[in-house]
């Protein structure tokens, strides 16, 4: 059967177009060769189908279509548009457009390219399907243009920046994954200016995972690892993350954030921070390179703290200075205009002249 038009029908609400041929109609199987177009496609419509839920996808696509292969196993090829949709976590996106194919065993991104604030991104990829529902899906492609601006709740994130970088997004009918593989010039984290920014990103559900996230500060280097867990509403998010720091010059740094207390050198250590980030708790231990202490210079400076983010305490400081060495315990306290410090020492052999 050749000419056949399809005129004004629907399909779960969307308004179809098309015409083509029905070969072998009345016989044990028919095949389909048919082409048109379809409108106003909600895709809330096709959660039976999509993994529009998990994402809280709401909007709809228009775009073309071509049907072929047999009636009961087809394959449809679409090229569909949107100028707007909305999902849970993202700011709208604007000018989506999808290219791709639904197979009798899957489905086929070839592009899903779209455009966020001040940025894009590209995916493509695939995924499998049975009676049963989704089965596993793959889709990653590059992003540029990063910024806070792209999120549905920029407090989530308190950076200043613009990142750029490869996005994973996997999982099945029951659980989506994504990865981010980071790059940045500069990146300020509240107070922290960090440059070459590299790193991996993580999220399942409301976890976000770290992996070696870092790059230069105080013309040295320092990574995160580790894990920050979101609110589902309103609260502090829970954060447990480690890092290490290397070559840190730390002159500027103190200068600017330990009031009276003078402090110069290179620092390298380890520190670990957890809890909910208004009550964080902190530990740390490392050394300081050729260390300058209110103008009294070591040769070796070791350390060892605990305690919260306004309050240190300082419980192991060994120094080295000429023959002799000094042992010492104290406290850091946050003012709120800077750093106060009480420390106790005690010494042997010391040289002093």
């Amino acid at each position: 059967l050749s000419g056949t038009q399809l005129r004004g029908a629907e399909r779960r609400g969307a308004r179809v177009r098309g015409s083509g041929e029905l070969l072998g109609l009345g016989s044990s199987g028919t095949t389909l060769a048919l082409a048109g177009r379809v409108e106003g496609v909600d895709l809330s419509r096709w959660k039976d189908r999509l993994p529009v839920d998990r994402f809280g996808v709401q909007g709809a696509l228009s775009g073309s279509f071509r049907v072929s292969g047999p009636s009961n196993r087809p394959s449809i090829r679409v090229d569909a548009a949107s100028p707007q949709l909305r999902t849970r976590d993202l700011a709208p996106l604007k000018e989506v457009r999808l290219l791709g194919a639904w197979e009798p065993r899957g489905w086929r991104v070839d592009r899903l390219s779209l455009r966020l604030p001040g940025g894009d991104l590209s995916l493509s990829g695939k995924g499998s399907r049975s009676a049963k529902g989704m089965g596993p899906f793959s889709l990653s492609g590059p992003f540029s243009g990063f910024t806070t601006r792209w999120l549905a709740r920029p407090e989530v994130l308190p950076f200043r920046g613009t990142l750029g970088g490869v996005l994973t997004v996997r999982g099945d009918g029951n659980r989506v994954l994504g990865e981010a593989t980071l790059r940045a010039p500069r990146v300020v984290w509240k107070e922290l200016e960090v440059e070459r920014l590299s790193g991996k990103v993580g999220l399942d559900g409301r976890r976000i995972t770290l992996t070696r996230l870092g790059g230069a500060l105080l013309e040295g280097s320092g990574y995160l690892d580790g894990t920050v867990l979101l609110p589902e509403q309103a609260g502090d998010p829970l954060v447990d993350l480690k890092g290490t720091v290397a070559d840190l010059r730390v002159g500027g740094w103190a200068a600017q954030h330990l009031g009276d207390l003078r402090l110069t050198g290179l620092l390298d250590g380890t520190f670990r921070v957890k809890g909910p980030e208004k009550d964080l708790k902190v530990e740390a231990q490392g050394s300081l390179d050729r260390p300058v202490v209110q103008g009294l210079a070591f040769s070796a400076l070791t350390f060892r703290l605990t305690g919260e983010k306004d309050r240190l305490e300082l419980q192991e400081v060994k120094a080295h200075l000429g023959g002799g060495s000094a042992t010492g315990r104290g406290t850091l306290r946050d003012t709120g205009t800077g750093w106060a410090l009480e420390f106790s020492v005690a010494g042997d052999d010391l040289e002093l002249s």
